[in-house]
């Protein structure tokens, strides 16, 4: 079992990078125990977020739309047991906007990626089990999670602009609940299906947005995202009483699939 969960957990070390908007709901999804500490490796994707138009150019267009197309975060969780049935965290990492799109007034597209940077936060989630042998689960949680990365490269209608300069910055907010079971496979192995839903509050920001095109022009917005709630699916497994694997979808408020795991002390 030993061998396993080393392989398991290098698996996702070397994977999370090419698999993160706020962080999962699970990993852990249950807590892990009073005053007890764990390290949780996380990574996440999200594609297909919508944002409501707003913003200008200098160039005189204003923004009629904004999307983000890829986004890529990973890092660590630092989880620590707070009685019997809450997990507070701390978390760090580095965050990859692959792909921002703008369209502009003026019919211009707009394509942005930036470079990679540190994304930070934390959060918080509390359950209340109940079953004969406290193997069914309800809880609530909330994250929260920021960062701010340069602007690496920017198109115009497919043609690569100069002089990029400035920042994206995306602060995001999310509560949840959530409801599962814990299924007793074997002595030191368990699974834990999960349902969950999710409101969440995404911000995307420029600052000093900058790129030479025809002429130099700054693009300024300060935008929110569309859709807020959100509804999913994940699964635990426990391997013995250290280690734990995570993988989960969330769906309707964009689209992000997160895959972790977590080392108890």
């Amino acid at each position: 079992m030993s061998r396993v969960m080393t392989c398991l957990a290098l698996l996702i070390l070397c994977f999370s990078p090419f698999i993160l908007f706020a962080g999962s709901i699970g990993n852990s999804i249950e807590p892990i125990g009073a005053s007890r500490f764990a390290i949780a490796a996380d990574g996440n994707y999200a594609t297909e977020r919508d944002f409501e138009a707003g913003g200008v150019s200098t160039s005189g267009a204003s923004i009629t739309d904004l999307d983000i197309d890829k986004l890529y975060e990973t890092g660590l969780k630092f989880i620590f047991g707070v009685g019997d049935y809450v997990n507070i965290y701390a978390k760090g990492g580095v965050a990859k906007l692959k792909e921002a799109e703008l369209e502009l007034s003026s019919g211009q597209s707009v394509e942005v990626e930036a470079e990679e940077d540190i994304v930070y936060g934390g959060g918080f989630n509390a359950v209340h089990k109940f079953g004969y042998e406290e193997e069914h689960f309800i809880g609530i949680g909330g994250d929260y999670s920021h960062f701010e990365v340069a602007a690496s490269d920017l198109e115009i209608d497919g043609v690569d602009a100069a002089d990029i300069a400035g920042q994206i910055k995306k602060t995001e907010y999310q509560g949840n609940f959530y409801a599962g079971s814990r299924v007793e496979m074997s002595y030191n192995l368990s699974i834990i299906p999960y349902v969950c839903g999710f409101w969440n509050k995404l911000n995307l920001e420029s600052k000093d947005l900058q790129y030479t095109s025809g002429g130099t022009f700054i693009i300024s917005f300060d935008n929110d995202a569309d859709e807020e709630f959100g509804a999913g699916v994940g699964l635990g497994i426990n391997m013995g009483d250290n280690f734990i694997f995570n993988v989960e979808g969330r769906f309707v408020a964009g689209t992000s699939i997160s895959a972790g795991g977590t080392f108890k002390f």
